[in-house]
C-alpha cells in the first residue's frame, strides 16, 4: 500500500485491535483517495476529447433537447465545463486536504448527475454507444472508490437518474415542439404530464438496465473493499512480521550467552554474535555447517541428549574459556525439529554470584554499622570524659587515640550508610575530558598523589559524555588512583588513565592502570569485598567504588595486565555537546 511502502518501519501494535482497525482504514482511504484523483483526471480528459468531437460534429442538431432550445453547442459545452470544473475541485481538495468519505461520495454523485445529463443533451440510448461504454466505465470507477454502504446510496441515486434519463431520451421525440412553443405555461405541463402517463413502458428498458448497473456497482464496490482490505492486512502483517524479526534478531544479537539453533541432523541454522565470539568467527566468515565441524564434542553431546533428553552438567573447554552447554527444545509448526543450544560462560555465571553475594554483604555490613554506630559514641564520650579528668601527658596521648580511631571508624560507617541509603542520586550528563582533565589535575596537586606521575590518554572520547552521579564519578576516580599510588610498591610510581570506545554497544570504557606489580591472581575475586585487605587500610575502598558504579548504572573490573593493576570502569556513552572548555556538565 502506498503508506506502508512509505514508511516501512510502521509500528503495527497486534495487542490494540482498535488501533489496527484504525490503520486499515486510514491505509484503505489513502488508497482510495489516490484513486479518486486518478480517476478524476481520466474523466476530465475523455470530457474534453467528447466536447471536440461534439463541436466538431452535428450532434447539436440531433439532440432531444433542440427543439426546447436546450441543444445548441453552448449549452453542451457549458455542461462539459461544469463537469470538468467539479471534478477539478475534488481533485484538488483531496490533494491538500485530508480526504473523507463525504469527499468520496459527493464526487461519484456529482459525476453521476452531470453524467445523465449528458444522457439527456446527446441522446444516447439511441445515438453514441461509445459514450454509454464511457458511462458506464466512469460508474465502476466511481464505485471502486466508495465503500459498500455508500455503494448502495449510489446505485439507488443511479437507478433514479439513470431511468429518468433514459424515459426523458424516449419520452421528448413524441411530443410536437413546433406547437408546443405556442401553448401556455398550464398547457405546456398539462401536455408532458399526458405524454409521461401515457408512455411509462417506455421507462421498463431504462429502469432495467439503471438497476442491473446498479447491481454491478454494488457488487464492484464489495469485491473491490475486500481486496483492497486484504491487502493492508497482507501488508500490515508483512510489516509486523518484518517488525518482530527485527526485535527478535536485535534480543538474540545482544544476549550475553552464545546462542545456536540446529536442526534434528545437527545442521546449524543460525547463531547469535556472542557464539561468534566464542568460536573466534567473523561476523562476515563462512560459518561452519554442522556441529561436528564447530566442535566435535558438542555434537556428541548434542547426539546424547536427542536420545536421552538429558542435559550434561559437565562444563566444556571452549578456547580459553569454560562454558555451560544446555539443550531446548523449539516449537514448530513444520515437520523440522529445531533445537536451541545455550552457552553460558563460566566465569560470568560465577560472576553475577559473586555479585550477588556482595550485595547481600554489603547489606549486612551496612546493619552492622549501624548497630556499632551507638557503642563507639559511648566509646568516644568516655575517651572525651577520661582526658578532662586527668592531666597526665600519656593519657592524653592515649585518649587521642582512642578519639582518633573512633572518629575513623565513624567516617567509615557514614560511607557505608550514605552508600545504602534511599537518597536519590544526582545524575547528569558529564562531558567526560574536560571532567576527566580536572580530576587529574586535582589529583596532581593533592597530598597523597601529588608525587605520583599521572599521565592521560583520553582522546578516544573527545566527543562523548557519560550519564552520572558527579560525585560518584569523582570519588570513584579518586579512590582508585590514591589505591595505585600506596599500593604500586615502588617509588617511580606512574599511573595512566586511559578511554575508549567499546567496540559492541554504546559503551566506553576508563581504564586505571599503574606501573606497579598488580593483585596477586588469589586475590582478583576477593579485592572488592568489604574490608578485604592484606595491608594497611579498612578494606573499603574499592568496595565502595564498586557500589558506587553499580548505583550508576556502570561495572568495575579488574583487568590482568603482564605488569601493574588495571580496574576497568565500562559505562554507556552520549554524544557531548558545546565547546571543549572547562564546563563539563
Amino acid at each position: 500500500m502506498l503508506a506502508l511502502k512509505k514508511n516501512e518501519d510502521l509500528q503495527i501494535p497486534l495487542h490494540d485491535p482498535g488501533r489496527i482497525i484504525k490503520i486499515t482504514g486510514e491505509e484503505s482511504m489513502h488508497y482510495r483517495a489516490a484513486m479518486l484523483r486518478v480517476f478524476n483526471v481520466v474523466r476530465i480528459v475523455a470530457a474534453l476529447l467528447f466536447m471536440l468531437g461534439f463541436i466538431l460534429s452535428d450532434q447539436a442538431a440531433r439532440s432531444p433537447l433542440h427543439g426546447v432550445g436546450l441543444g445548441g453547442t453552448s449549452w453542451f459545452v457549458l455542461l462539459v465545463l461544469t463537469y470538468i470544473t467539479v471534478l477539478g475541485v475534488h481533485w484538488f481538495v483531496s490533494l491538500h486536504d485530508p480526504v473523507s468519505d463525504r469527499l468520496l461520495l459527493s464526487n461519484a454523485l456529482f459525476d453521476l448527475l452531470l453524467m445523465a445529463a449528458l444522457i439527456i443533451q446527446l441522446g444516447a440510448f439511441s445515438n453514441t454507444s461509445l459514450l454509454m461504454m464511457t458511462i458506464l466505465s466512469t460508474i465502476l470507477l466511481s464505485a471502486l472508490t466508495l465503500t459498500l454502504r455508500q455503494s448502495i446510496l449510489y446505485g439507488a441515486s443511479l437507478i433514479l437518474l439513470w431511468t429518468g434519463a433514459g424515459g426523458c431520451l424516449l419520452i421528448l421525440p413524441q411530443i410536437p415542439w413546433q406547437q408546443f412553443r405556442a401553448l401556455n405555461a398550464y398547457d405546456r405541463l398539462s401536455h408532458i404530464a399526458t405524454a409521461l402517463s401515457q408512455n411509462t413502458h417506455l421507462y421498463r428498458e431504462p429502469a432495467l438496465i439503471a438497476i442491473g448497473t446498479a447491481v454491478l456497482a454494488v457488487l464492484v464496490s464489495y469485491l473491490s473493499t475486500q481486496g483492497r482490505d486484504n491487502r493492508i492486512n497482507a501488508e500490515l502483517n508483512r510489516s509486523y512480521t518484518r517488525q518482530l524479526r527485527k526485535m527478535n534478531d536485535s534480543i538474540i544479537e545482544d544476549m550475553q550467552n552464545g546462542l545456536i539453533v540446529v536442526s534434528g541432523d545437527s545442521a546449524i541454522l543460525t547463531l547469535n554474535r556472542q557464539a561468534r565470539t566464542i568460536f573466534g568467527l567473523s561476523e562476515q566468515g563462512k560459518v561452519p555447517r554442522t556441529l561436528g565441524e564447530l566442535l566435535p564434542e558438542m555434537a556428541r553431546r548434542f547426539g546424547r541428549w536427542q536420545h536421552m533428553r538429558y542435559n550434561d552438567s559437565r562444563t566444556i573447554d571452549i578456547g580459553k574459556g569454560s562454558y555451560s552447554l544446555s539443550f531446548n527444545a523449539l516449537r514448530s509448526d513444520e515437520d523440522m525439529q529445531l533445537t536451541l543450544l545455550m552457552l553460558e560462560s563460566i566465569d560470568e555465571s560465577y560472576q553475577r554470584v559473586r555479585e550477588t553475594r556482595l550485595a547481600s554483604l554489603g547489606r549486612l555490613t551496612a546493619g552492622i554499622a549501624h548497630e556499632i554506630r551507638n557503642p563507639l559514641s559511648s566509646v568516644q564520650s568516655a575517651a572525651d570524659l577520661l582526658e578532662e579528668m586527668s592531666d597526665d601527658p600519656k593519657i592524653h596521648f592515649l585518649t587521642g587515640k582512642i578519639r582518633n580511631n573512633t572518629q575513623r571508624m565513624n567516617t567509615i560507617i557514614s560511607d557505608i550508610l550514605n552508600l545504602f541509603s534511599d537518597k536519590p542520586r544526582n545524575t547528569q550528563l558529564i562531558r567526560l575530558n574536560p571532567f576527566l582533565q580536572r580530576i587529574i589535575k586535582e589529583a596532581q596537586t593533592n597530598n597523597e598523589t601529588g608525587a605520583t606521575t599521572i599521565l592521560a590518554d583520553i582522546a578516544a572520547t573527545q566527543d562523548y559524555a557519560v550519564f552520572f552521579d558527579i560525585g560518584h564519578l569523582e570519588q570513584i576516580l579518586h579512590n582508585l588512583m590514591l589505591n595505585a599510588a600506596k599500593h604500586a610498591r615502588r617509588d617511580d610510581v606512574e599511573i595512566t588513565v586511559r578511554t575508549r570506545l567499546g567496540d559492541v554497544g554504546r559503551f566506553l570504557y576508563i581504564d586505571i592502570q599503574d606501573n606497579g606489580y598488580g593483585v596477586a591472581a588469589e586475590d582478583e575475586e576477593r579485592i572488592f569485598e568489604p574490608f578485604f585487605s592484606k595491608r594497611h587500610g579498612t578494606g573499603l575502598g574499592l568496595y565502595l567504588v564498586r557500589e558506587m558504579c553499580v548505583a550508576n548504572q556502570a561495572q568495575i573490573v579488574y583487568v590482568r595486565r603482564e605488569s601493574g593493576a588495571c580496574f576497568r570502569l565500562t559505562m554507556e556513552r552520549y554524544l557531548a555537546s558545546g565547546n571543549d572548555g572547562d564546563d563539563y556538565t
